[in-house]
């Protein structure tokens, strides 16, 4: 994550929150000038409840669809914020004051086209801010600039995305990056969607997991149910062998979205077996350094439970 940002003569340095996912403020100085802020959280997401600074407090007020409004103090003013489907802030309303204070209006990726937008504007109903020196969107982990529709680090996750820098592989119309971890394709449920806003780096995990699992599968095995039920036990197995046993089934089951097809219903049966594996595997191989060994160990035994007809090999998802 970044620490400091440079736009001529202003610097923004931020500081790490406890929670390496996000920060717990920062200070922006203009020569002599420096102004401060600091973030509250009330869960273990990136986004701050309150935010203290030099002059007062901020406090989101949330809604059905993420935040809603926000209070500012210094001016004991509540003021409603009107997003789009996107979830880009487009209009403001102050409280008891009739029309619209403001409206806004951004490209397909963030750059302002007209008015001028607080803290938060382009996927600000997510609560992604811009308010640093150079007006770059904090997407979680990682600095997004909206002129160049790149991210400014690489990406964590190794396949997360096209290519290390670039954003929702050029279609940020259909899809959002908001940890800056990983793209939020259609291929995502909703319920995997919503477990990675509010559980970043379980989500950090499950994103590299399923990219290798993905490959190992189409390695040992070229197409069909073989390949379906290797790659969802070595899943399973390495989701429970990192997170546990409950986690990886949360996962598994915000994977299959409720349903109950025959392919939910095979999916199901070849992931209760990986997460028997991966649970064998804590216990041969419980050191971090043993995590290779541990990898070759379950691909091994996710072979054998295959060959011994234990896999379901129906499924094609």
């Amino acid at each position: 994550m970044a620490r400091t940002i440079v736009q001529g003569s202003t610097t923004t340095t931020n500081t790490l929150d406890v929670m390496i996912n996000r920060f717990a403020g920062h200070s922006t100085t203009t020569g002599a000038t420096t102004a401060n802020r600091t973030n509250h959280y009330s869960d273990d997401g990136d986004n701050p409840s309150w935010i203290a600074d030099d002059t007062g407090y901020t406090r989101i007020i949330g809604g059905l669809a993420n935040s809603a409004a926000q209070y500012t103090s210094l001016a004991a003013q509540l003021q409603w914020q009107i997003r789009d489907l996107h979830g880009d802030i487009v209009a403001t309303a102050l409280a008891g004051v009739a029309g619209l204070s403001a409206t806004y209006a951004y490209d397909e990726y963030g750059v302002i086209v007209s008015g001028t937008p607080g803290r938060y504007g382009y996927l600000g109903g997510e609560q992604r801010s811009a308010d640093n020196a150079a007006g770059l969107i904090t997407m979680g982990v990682r600095l997004f600039n909206p002129a160049t529709a790149r991210f400014l680090s690489v990406d964590p996750i190794y396949g997360g995305n096209a290519n290390p820098y670039e954003y929702c592989n050029g279609d940020p119309v259909n899809c959002t990056d908001i940890s800056g971890m990983i793209l939020g394709l259609p291929k995502l449920t909703k319920i995997e969607k919503y477990r990675c806003k509010w559980h970043p780096w379980q989500c950090s995990v499950w994103a590299s997991v399923s990219a290798w699992a993905a490959t190992k599968a189409n390695q040992s095995y070229p197409e069909g149910g073989r390949q379906n039920a290797f790659r969802h036990c070595i899943w399973s197995a390495v989701l429970s062998y990192r997170l546990g046993n409950f986690r990886a089934a949360q996962w598994n089951e915000a994977h299959e979205m409720g349903g109950y097809e025959h392919d939910n219903d095979v999916d199901r049966h070849n992931n209760h077996w990986g997460r028997g594996a991966g649970d064998w595997a804590r216990i041969y191989y419980p050191h971090y350094w043993q995590r290779g060994s541990a990898l070759a160990w379950i691909c091994k035994r996710c072979k054998e439970l295959l060959r011994d007809g234990y896999l379901d090999l129906t499924g094609g998802n």
